[in-house]
């Protein structure tokens, strides 16, 4: 039998901040072409994102011929 328990996390922390990206990345629009988190760290009190990468594809003029 394993001794190793999963230390306490904050998972609605975690939860909020999945949030927050969707929202941001929903504001910006269909010209996010990647995002990246890494590494995220969950304590017992907060969620940290510690380095994140957003790439946003720049417009496009459509009505230039």
């Amino acid at each position: 039998m394993c001794c190793y328990t999963i230390p306490a996390a904050d998972l609605q922390a975690l939860a909020r901040l999945v949030v927050n990206l969707v929202d941001t990345v929903a504001t910006i629009g269909s010209d996010v072409v990647e995002v990246e988190l890494n590494p995220v760290l969950v304590g017992r009190s907060g969620a940290t994102a510690v380095d994140a990468l957003l790439i946003v594809e720049a417009p496009t003029n459509k009505d230039a011929s």
